[in-house]
């Protein structure tokens, strides 16, 4: 999360609310999920767009096997400066 942008009370929130939930598996497999692909399913309106909007889904998968995973590309990244709104979110 670090590597789009995301702040380090966000990522803190993100850590703090999801990793004690995650706790039916031995392994997960993450899938990061950028801005295009998200806008694709879900939409957001604002009453005043931000000039900058940094949306980051996973797809988390559980698992009981290691398996290695080909490593994400980071695409583009969102400045946080300005009117910025900035958004996670997991999907199980």
């Amino acid at each position: 999360m670090a590597a789009y942008h995301f702040k380090a009370n966000e990522i803190k929130d993100f850590i703090d609310y999801w990793i004690p939930l995650l706790t039916n598996h031995d392994y997960y497999h993450i899938y990061p999920q950028e801005r295009p692909v998200i806008e694709e399913l879900i939409k957001v309106r604002f009453s005043s767009a931000p000039e900058h909007f940094l949306r980051l889904f996973y797809v988390v998968r559980g698992t009981n096997a290691s398996a290695p995973l080909k490593p994400h590309v980071i695409g583009n990244t969102v400045p946080r400066t300005g009117y910025h709104a900035a958004e996670w979110g997991v999907v199980l």
